[in-house]
Formats: C-alpha cells, structure tokens, sequence
C-alpha cells in the first residue's frame, strides 16, 4: 500500500511517500520539503478587497468621464480639455449669470462625473447618518452647529442637509461657495476637506439647475434639445449599480442540500439552539429530568415573549430557575465560573443572537407579530431579507411588501425605525442547516428528541458517496483562466484568497508526486495550528506566551539573590524556575509528602519536577500535569496516579490540600482533576493531547473534500479510509513515544521528519499506544519502554527514531557545504522552493537558494528538429547517435514509453534520414549531393502527426541536465532551474532576487560573453588594476611621511606589465606593511590584533559594495579577470577591490590613532561603517564617495567588457584634503 502523508504549514510543506510492506512495517520511497511565500504576504482579504474596489471605482471614473467626452462629441460641442478653470466658481457662479464656453461646461461636467457626490449603499452609513442627523438639531434655526468631528462623514452630511433646509433655492455648491468664499484660506470639499459632503441627489438637482440656466442664456437651441441632454447627463453622472450578496458565497444545508444556510441572526436558529442544549443537558454528571427541561424551557420561552430575552444564560441562570443553591453543582460538566486572566467570569451555556435584540425595537411591531400564529415565520423572513440585501433602499421596500403580505398597517418611518435598530443588532454569520431543517430539527427536539437522534430520523447521511464524481489529476488543477478549481464549479467559489491559495498549492505537490510514484491508496493530511487557529485563538496564546514570560521575569528579579549564591545562570534554568512557580503554587509543601520545602532544596536536585500521570501512561507535559516534591518521593510514586499511590491519612490531608490549592485559585481545574483523578479514564484529556482524527482546520477539510472527490485513488482501500485527517499536535506526540528528538526544529527540514512520522499513524497504531498506556500502569521506567519498544513500526527493519536520525545527520552535514543532502538511497537531493521568503535555515542558504521547476516542458516541434540539421557531408550512424542525443532522449514520452506513438513517429523520421544518408556515398557530382540534401531537408521538415492523426506542434522536452553546476552562486547547465540571491537587509529583513537562468542568459552582459573575455583583454585589466593599487599604497606611505618608500612604491607603479607578471603587487605588499604599521603581519583569517582586524572588517564593508555594484551592472561577480578561485563566488568583487584597499588602509590608520584601542570595538566598528559615504576619492575629473566611486568603476568595466576595450576603465585616486576635511 502506497502512503502519500502532507504536513501542510503556511509557508512549507512537508512530504513523504511509503510503502506499507506489512503490519507495523515499512519502506520510505521519497521525502523532502517545498517551501514557498506566505500567502498573507499579497494583503488581508479586507486589503485585497479594498485595493479592487479601489480600482473599480477608478475604472467606473474613467468610463463616466468617456461617456462626457462621447455626449459632446455627439452634441457637436467642441472642447479643449486641459483648460484650467476655478470649478468651483464657474459652478455655483458663473453658470447661473452668464452662458458659458463648451470648454467650461465640459469641465464642470467632467469634475462631476470624478465626484459626483456621495451616496453610500451600505445599511450600517444610513443608519448612521439618520442617528447624526437627530444631533444636528432645528435646521430653520439661525445657528446650525459645526461638525465636531470631521471624519464622522455622517456629521458632515447632517451639517450640510441643514444647511439646504435653510438655503432651499441654492445649490449645494452656492451654499459652500458662499461660506467659504468669506473666509481668508476658503477650502472647498475635496479629498483632505469632509466638512462639506454633497449627496449624489443634490449633484442630480444641481446638473439640472446649471442646464436650465444656461439655457436662458439660449446655450441650446431649444428647450427639448437641452432636456435630453441634462437626463443624458444625469444617466451618466448619477447612477450607481444596487450591491448585492453573492449567492455563491452562501454555503447548501447539511440536510436540505439544495436551500441555503439559514443566518445566525434568526428567530429559528435561536429557538434550535435552545432545543439543541435542552436535549443534552446533564445536571451533575446526569441526564436533566423531564420535569427540569421542562421548567428551563418555560422559564426561556416566558423572558421571549415577554421580550425580556437576554443575550447569554449563564449557568448560574439555569440554577436559579432550577432552584438548586449548591455552587459546586455542576451544568454540563460547567461551575458557575472559570478563572479568566485572574478574573472571574460566569460560564454560558446558550447564547441567543435574534431574540436580545426584541428588547430595543418597536413594541407595537413586536407585539402584533407575536399575535401571530406564524410568528415564527414572520421573524424569520424579516432576518433572511436583512441577510441578503445589502442595499439599505431595497431593503427597507421588500420589508414593507412583507408586512403588507401580513396585513401589517404600519408607518413608514415606523418600519425604516424598526428594521434598521434590527440590522443594527445582526450578527454575522450562517449555520449548517437551512430554515426548514431547523425548524423540522426543532421540531423532533421538542419532542425529546437530542440534535444526533433528530439527524438520525431526518436521515442525514454521516458519509458523502464520491463515487459519482470525476476522478484524475487533471481535476486538482485550475480548470479556466480565471484559475477556478473544480470544486469551485461544482460546488461554491473559495473566497478567501488565503485558504485557496494554500490548497491550490497543496494540490500541486501532491500531483508533481503522483506523476513520480503513481496512484496512492491513501493520502494522510496534518494542518500547522496556525492555519487551523481563528485570529482570537492565535492572540489569546501569544498574551498568554507575553504573560509567562513575565512571569519568568518576576520570580528571576524576586531570587535574583539565591539564583546567584547557587552560581546559577537565571535565563538559562528554565527548569528551576518551573519548580519555584510550582513552589509557590504549593504554598511551599511537597505536593504528597506535604512536607516544607525550603528554597535551598527547591534549587537543588533534592526536589524534582513530578508527571501527576504519569508520561508512560499518556500524560502531557503540560505545566497542569506537572507538580514538586522530594525526588525520593517521586520515586515511590513510579508509574501510578496520586490517589492510588496515597493511602490512609497522607490520602486525606493531600485531598484536602489540593481542595484548598482550587479553592485560593493556585490551581487550575485541569490540574485538579488530573491530581484527583481515580482512574486514567478520570484524567484531564485536550483535543490536542487525544491524537485523535479530525480535522483541525477549514483549509484542511476543503483539501481533504478535494482529494475525496476528485484524486484517482487505487481500489484497495474504501472511500472513507481513503483521505486521513490528522490533529495538528499528533507529530509531537509521536515524537514522544517513538523518542525522536527535536534537533532539527531550528530548520524547516523538520516538516519532511513529520510528514515521515504521519506515514506510520494508522487507527490500530494509535489504538495499540493507548492499550499500552493501560499496561504500562504501575509498571517501573524501563519495563514501560519495553513495552513500547514491541509496538514500534518499522521504517527500513530499523526504529523510525534511527532512521529520522540519520536522514537529519546526512542532510545537516551536507546542506553546510552546499545545498544537496544525500536520501537514504544516496542519492542526492535538493530542497524544493516555491519562490520562499525563509530559507532551510542552515548557512549553505545565506548566500544563495536553487529552486527545482519541473525538468519538463513544451517546445515546438520545430526549434527541436533544429538541434540536427543533416547533410552529405554527415555519415548516417554520425546523424543517428546525434539525433538520439540532441532529440530522441530529449522527449519526455520516448522516456517514459519508447512504445508510446508520440515517440514511434519520430523514431520513424529518424530511420527515414538514416535510409537517405546511407545513399550519400553514391553521391557523386555537386548535382547529386545538392538534391540528396534536399531530400534530407524536406524529410527532416515533413510534420509529425499523433494518433488521432493530427499534426504534433508541440512535445514535452526534458531539460538539458538534470545535474546541477553552481558556481559563483549561480546554477549552470539547466536553463529550467531558478536561482534566487538572498541578501539580509537588516538582522530580520531577508531580501531575495529571484534569476531565471534562461532569462538571465539573455542578459546582454552574457550575450558578450563575460565568462569568454579574451585572455590579452584581462591582463591589461588586470595591469591597471595592480598599478592603480600599487600608486594608491604609495600615496599613502607618503601621505605618512615615509618618502623613500613611497618613491620606491612609484618606480613599482611605473613598471607594472600585462597581468603583472613579474608579481609587483606581492613585492609592493611587502614595502607597504613593513612601513604603515611596527611590527606587523597581514593575517587575512582569525586575526587577533587590532589591526588586522580592522583591516578586514573595513575590507568587508568594501567589498560588499563592489559585490552589490556588479550585480546590479549585470555581471557575474564568479568570473574574476585575474582571480580564478572555484569555490570562491566573488572573484570578480575580489579583483575590483584592489585599487580600494589603499583608501581602507588609510581610514583604519587614522581612526585607530584616534582611539588608541587594542581590541576593535563596537564604537570604531562604527566609524568603519561610514567609509563607503566619505567623499575623498577622486575619479574621472571629480570627487565622490566610495560607493559611487565603485559604481562608476563597475560600470566602466562593463563597458569595456562590451566594446572589448581597456580605454573605458576608471579607477580612483586618494584625496587627502578631502579626507581630513570630512573625518579629522
């Protein structure tokens, strides 16, 4: 049986392929990592959403300003548009005493149709502009208040209505010219000013009272010409399409599969999910009697009637209406409070979302609606329109056509009250099922029935039948251009960009694996926690996280004095300072031998950290199952649960002690239970600790959908068996039992060890571990790991913590040297990126990542066949071996299948050429050979055709080599592999170029072929490099005053030859240290004086700057002109430095003068830094700084690499003038 197991994180997934030999043993075929982006890096769903709407309403801008352009056009009303003109004057003044331009009525009409006033579809804006408006006050009186706040557009919309009531013959433009116009700095409504917010209707009436006052002025010619023309406008400019819910995004009920999910905000939803607790409910650990369900329910439905529902019942409700006192009386399984961030908060057993809102609405609605028989009904039409209609007026109309359908006789303003306090109070949301599922669930729970027994009778099925559904690859891509998945057409559109992103990813490894191994019988699926976690769940831990580690902090400042009497580190003994926090939680006593415990034997090895059940029994390491005490008294313990391990009084006195311990709140209810527990069953159990198989994520579950209806299993296993969920915290347990350690968490190449731990979990595995548990109690340590050691599957023959050991040894003992690691088979592999933002985290990948795309890929037929071009002058076995090299074992088919058709055709071609090429020795004249050629040609030529008998235009072509040649940083020899350079822009920041080598080679650097620079060229090059260093050295000693040197220094200068031949760089080396510094050696590597180490942490600097110049020139900075080291990826940065390192020499000189130091510290580290921004070089007739200076010199060497002359190369000079004026 084939094992195909994902764990799938949000920027790695991790793979491994088995085969399942028998029972417990198994064979590891493939493994690895795929890295790749995150998916949030494009934006939130609410960025992305924003940005295109954003870009719709510019596109909607730039259609409605076209259609202006059309209607003059059409009106033959000719226009300049780039005038300038005072919009807001020729608006509100100008158009109504003059008759304006074309040009001018063109420009009012073109800013009306960029701000045509505002007009917001959303309920949530009406609802508060209608609340601003009650602020506002009397508009008809003298004072109108300003806006208090600006960015409250709904106070600005309210000041401006009040405004209009009291102007009522002006237009909105008059009224904001005439205010501000008054003013010294008038500033009218745009984009930075909301005081004044122009609705879309007063944009509507003022294009009417323009053109009706311009057509006074007779600017038409006549009154019906300027009417069509002001309702052209107007349909141009005022209106906007209805937005509405996409019924798409609406999932099908569970139940009723063809109707939609009913809301959460609905009468119906809330009256089943007070059926739904009713039928479960457990008062004390028993089944609620008849007569209790009964009294809740009456209580619950009386508080609804009489429209006096609250929001939640908390279990202290529930025993008020049961009248039961007893604070320890439990509500399934819930005291009446918990413990919350050191608070006490009451526990909810039901929460309502519709009926808490009847306490806030009209009364007189309400009441005539629960007068109703249909109440029921009523209530939930009214919450299905609010949940489908986003458009506030659509709404408002389908709510008074409800009422109307009831022989409802309300006012209008009585329903827009009532309906817009509803959607007010609406929750988002919808549940599984549809109205009518609910309310026939409902219905059968009334009749004593629970939520599971009402499914049961309703038939709904616990498994999906996928038979019916297509099956292969194919369907686990994109279908269309617009990438929508199959499932997405057959099913409902995966909105969020996210979770598509991740599984359409997912998708892709599993068929890049397929295609490698085959069908698989079974695909195992493990999501990260932090896919499966909603926001509120990921801030809850990390506040969590921030409060133990301040924690931490306070016990290390309250100890701070033992931890250092004991010599101990405080960061680096998390452990003691565990056993302090448990101390203190135990009031200073031994959690069973309830003896003192004084902090010298806390902080010694006399006490130890305790599993209250213990580890070999499947207890967690959680901090609620740990505990202190004596270490002998540990050992008493062994392998057994308190309370089996205490007897007598020591029983009593440690019960009533963990009591009190609750009781003062210094322990949480899991660790009392756990500390209480009678039997391992009694144990605390968490989801995350259970291994058990579910889903632990939405994105888990659609994928997991996916592979179910559409990935071609193989028949072995069945349907239900086939897709395998696994909880996200099962690989850490795993790793427990099987002992496999967590080295490599540090790297992302633990994902591929746990997706190697999903292939061994099976039902009868898991199911073995926790039969083991029950027989390892009472049992001593080591027989417990016996017992373990004879379920241990088998990876290989070998313990899987053997095999995952050595899988890491090998991969973290190569990727150091290179980015291959050697597979159990030896082969070698390479980590598989998708373009990532984090690499594998070991050193090999600071500098540089290859990322394997698919070997494969389509050419035409033609370029293909051009690889051999065939002629008299080629013996016909020299055209057969060329042709199978450079074609035949080129296609992937003849690969795969040499039987295939696809490659039988061009085996035929071949054979064809070979029969025609074997006549060439009869070709005797130039006539003969010209037309054996022309036969060979138009054969060669001929089109190939398929089975199908169509012509082949394109083949699968394997890439050149599938070896990989890096050198310099650089992936050579496969044109199909992609190289990303990662550079760190700060200590977080991780900086990635990504080159495609067939683009890369395009590059016209390459095309003039950098790597072929004739020999004579680099020598010259190399000559002035070395003289340019060499007069650089000589200024400096003279500079020093060390003239007889520095002459010395010039006459080397002088006498440079091509390639420097006669080593004047080594010889000028020798002079120069002797005389810059006493008693001095240049040490290149693991300097320990000052200098030399100054030296090379300035030369780093530098050279860094060369390296990210040639870069950027296009050059490979692998290929030097005179260094030619292989393994080193910056030869070329090695040789352009030279004529630089005078100017660091110099700095360093100087500022370890001025600091006297004999260590390098962090204050002249940072003088060093500012070398590259010190302007003292002198170049090409000017002064610039370092940086620019290499620049310039990069640049002109590119130039000569390109015209093939020396001539073009600029190198630099010392400025001592400058340099003193910019440092000393």
């Amino acid at each position: 049986m084939n094992i195909l197991s994902l764990d799938l994180g949000v920027t790695s997934c991790g793979y491994s392929v088995m085969q399942e030999l028998e029972k417990n043993s198994y064979s590891l075929l493939d493994y690895g990592v795929v890295m790749r982006d995150n998916p949030h890096d494009s934006g939130t769903q609410q960025e992305r959403r924003e940005k295109k709407q954003s870009r719709n309403l510019l596109d909607k801008k730039k259609k409605r300003i076209k259609e202006i352009k059309q209607l003059f056009a059409s009106y033959h009303l000719k226009y300049q548009e780039k005038k300038r003109y005072d919009i807001w004057k020729l608006r509100a003044v100008d158009a109504f005493k003059r008759k304006l331009d074309n040009d001018e009525l063109y420009a009012i009409f073109r800013f009306m149709a960029k701000h045509r006033g505002y007009k917001s579809l959303k309920i949530e804006d009406l609802i508060a502009e209608l609340e601003a408006k009650e602020k506002m006050g009397d508009c008809g009186s003298d004072e109108i208040q300003m806006p208090k706040d600006l960015e409250k557009f709904s106070e600005t919309l309210a000041y401006l209505d009040a405004l209009k009531c009291k102007y009522k013959e002006k237009t909105s433009a008059q009224i904001i010219w005439e205010l501000e116009s008054q003013k010294e700095n008038p500033t009218f409504r745009n984009h930075g000013n909301y005081r004044y917010m122009i609705r879309r209707e007063d944009i509507k009436k003022e294009i009417e009272k323009i053109l009706g006052a311009q057509q006074k002025f007779d600017f038409f010619k006549s009154d019906e010409l300027a009417a069509k023309f002001t309702n052209e406008v107007i349909n141009i400019i005022i209106p906007q399409e209805a937005v509405t819910l996409n019924p798409e995004n609406i999932n099908k009920c569970l139940i009723y599969k063809d109707e939609i999910c009913a809301p959460l905000f609905s009468y119906s939803f809330d009256i089943f999910e007070l059926y739904k607790l009713l039928g479960d409910l457990k008062i004390d650990g028993a089944d609620a009697t008849l007569e209790q369900k009964e009294q809740l329910r009456e209580a619950l439905l009386e508080d609804i009637n009489s429209l006096k529902c609250k929001s939640s019942y908390s279990v202290k409700d529930f025993k008020k209406i049961l009248g039961i006192d007893n604070e320890y009386v439990k509500i399934n399984n819930f005291q009446e409070y918990k413990m919350l961030k050191g608070k006490k908060e009451a526990n909810t057993l039901v929460k309502f979302n519709f009926l808490p809102s009847f306490k806030k609405l009209n009364r007189k609605i309400l009441s005539a609606i629960l007068a109703q028989e249909s109440s029921a009904k009523i209530f939930d039409e009214i919450a299905t329109e609010i949940h489908l209609n986003i458009n506030p007026e659509k709404l408002l109309i389908n709510i008074e056509i409800l009422f109307k359908k009831y022989n409802f006789e309300f006012t209008k303003d009585e329903i827009c009250d009532f309906t817009l306090k509803l959607h007010k109070h609406k929750s988002k949301g919808t549940s599984n099922y549809s109205l009518k599922a609910l309310k026939d669930l409902t219905a059968l729970m009334q009749e004593g029935k629970n939520e599971s027994d009402a499914k049961g009778i309703l038939k709904v099925s616990k498994s999906e039948n996928y038979s019916d559904f297509l099956k292969g690859i194919r369907y686990l891509k994109s279908q269309n251009k617009d990438g929508k998945l199959q499932y997405e057409i057959d099913e409902n559109r995966i909105s969020n960009h996210a979770v598509k992103s991740l599984v359409s990813w997912a998708l892709r490894v599993i068929t890049d694996l397929h295609v490698k191994h085959g069908p698989f019988d079974i695909i195992k699926l493990e999501s990260t926690r932090e896919l499966s976690q909603p926001d509120d769940v990921k801030n809850d831990i990390r506040r969590a996280n921030q409060k133990n580690e301040k924690e931490w902090q306070e016990l290390i400042e309250k100890y701070k004095k033992h931890f250092e009497a004991k010599g101990l580190n405080l960061q680096n003994n998390k452990e003691y300072l565990l056993k302090l926090k448990l101390w203190e939680q135990q009031k200073g006593l031994g959690i069973y031998s309830h003896k003192p415990l004084s902090i010298d034997e806390v902080l010694s090895d006399k006490t130890e950290i305790e599993h209250i059940v213990p580890r070999a029994c499947g207890g967690s390491n959680a901090e609620y199952n740990k505990a202190l005490d004596l270490k002998n008294e540990n050992a008493k313990k062994g392998n057994k649960l308190p309370l089996d391990y205490l007897s007598g009084e020591k029983r009593k006195i440690y019960i009533d002690f963990v009591e009190e311990l609750k009781k003062t709140y210094k322990i949480n209810m899991k660790k009392k239970i756990n500390l209480l527990a009678e039997s391992l069953d009694k144990t605390f159990k968490e989801v995350k600790d259970d291994v058990s198989l579910h889903a632990t994520s939405y994105t888990e579950k659609l994928l997991g959908e996916i592979l179910k209806r559409y990935y071609p299993f193989t028949d072995r296993l069945k349907e239900n068996q086939r897709v395998m969920s696994i909880s996200g915290r099962a690989t850490s347990y795993l790793r427990r039992i099987l002992s496999v350690d967590n080295k490599s968490r540090d790297t992302n190449f633990h994902h591929a060890e746990d997706a190697i731990l999903l292939g061994l979990m099976s039902k009868s595995y898991l199911q073995n571990i926790s039969t083991n548990f029950e027989k390892n109690y009472e049992l001593t340590e080591q027989n417990a790991k016996e017992n373990f050691k004879k379920i241990v599957p088998l990876i290989e023959g070998t313990s899987p913590n053997h095999i995952i050991a050595h899988i890491r040894e090998s991969y973290m003992q190569d990727i150091q040297e290179s980015p291959f690691y050697k597979a159990l088979d030896g082969t070698l592999k390479t980590p598989a990126f998708w373009v990532s933002k984090k690499p594998i985290g070991t050193k090999a990948h600071n500098e540089t990542i290859q990322s394997k795309k698919n070997l494969a890929y389509y050419v035409p037929i033609g370029s293909l066949l051009d690889k051999v071009k065939p002629s008299h002058k080629m013996s016909s076995d020299e055209f057969y071996k060329k042709f199978n090299k450079e074609i035949y074992k080129k296609i992937q088919v003849a690969q795969d299948n040499p039987k295939d058709f696809t490659a039988k055709v061009f085996a035929k071609k071949r054979d064809a050429i070979v029969n025609i090429l074997n006549q060439s020795a009869f070709a005797i004249t130039k006539d003969d050979k010209a037309e054996l050629d022309i036969k060979v040609r138009d054969t060669m030529n001929e089109p190939l055709y398929d089975v199908n008998g169509n012509e082949i235009r394109r083949v699968k072509r394997v890439g050149e080599d599938a070896s990989i040649e890096v050198r310099g940083g650089l992936a050579y020899t496969a044109p199909s592999l992609v190289c990303l350079r990662c550079s760190f822009i700060d200590a977080k920041k991780l900086k990635l170029q990504r080159i495609d080598i067939r683009s890369y080679v395009k590059n016209k650097v390459s095309k003039h072929n950098q790597i072929d620079i004739s020999k004579p060229l680099k020598k010259q090059l190399w000559q002035e490099v070395v003289k340019t260093k060499v007069k650089n050295q000589a200024s400096v000693l003279n500079y020093f005053n060390r003239k007889k040197s520095s002459k010395i220094l010039y006459e080397y200068a002088k006498g440079v030859k091509s390639n420097d031949e006669e080593n004047v760089e080594a010889k000028a080396a020798r002079i120069y240290w002797s005389e810059l510094f006493e008693n001095f050696v240049r040490v290149q590597k693991g300097a320990e004086d000052v200098q030399n180490a100054s030296l090379n942490y300035c030369y780093a600097i530098v050279r860094s700057a060369v390296v990210r110049s040639l870069t950027n020139a296009g050059l490979m900075p692998s290929f030097g002109i005179h260094h030619q080291n292989y393994f080193n990826a910056f030869n070329l940065a090695d040789d352009m430095i030279e004529p630089y390192r005078a100017f660091v020499d110099l700095h360093v000189k100087l500022t370890l003068l001025k600091y006297d130091d004999e260590a390098l510290t962090s204050q002249i580290k940072q003088e060093y830094v500012n070398i590259l921004n010190l302007e003292f070089v002198a170049i090409n007739g000017g002064l610039s700084n370092i940086r620019t200076a290499i620049d310039m010199t990069v640049q002109s060497l590119q130039k000569c690499v390109l015209q093939k002359k020396i001539l073009y190369l600029m190198l630099p000079s010392i400025d001592f003038e400058k340099y003193e004026d910019e440092c000393l």
